[in-house]
């Protein structure tokens, strides 16, 4: 079962997803996505997005925090930049 909830925080909106799964080793992931496409993609999309991505219970429970008041206009032409980047790298 995967429980999904959103809500306000810190000037802005937060989503918090907690499985009743396995969970999954997120260090393994870092800041970069990997060599093969097909494996962390979803986590470095959520990491350059998201102002804040924590995780905990082995995994098991994600969140996700964005700031919606005071968008800082050069962090998000950065976050735009490496998106751009990456699915550069990855249709190549």
């Amino acid at each position: 079962m995967v429980t999904l909830t959103f809500g306000t925080c810190c000037g802005g909106i937060f989503t918090e997803v907690i499985d009743e799964g396995m969970g999954f080793d997120y260090y393994r992931y870092g800041n970069l996505p990997s060599s093969d496409a097909s494996t962390g993609e979803g986590i470095f999309i959520m990491q350059s997005l998201a102002d804040k991505m924590t995780y905990s219970d082995g995994g098991r429970h994600i969140r996700l925090e964005f700031v919606v008041e005071g968008i800082d206009p050069a962090e998000a032409l950065e976050r735009i930049t490496v998106l751009q980047q990456h699915f550069a790298q990855v249709a190549a």
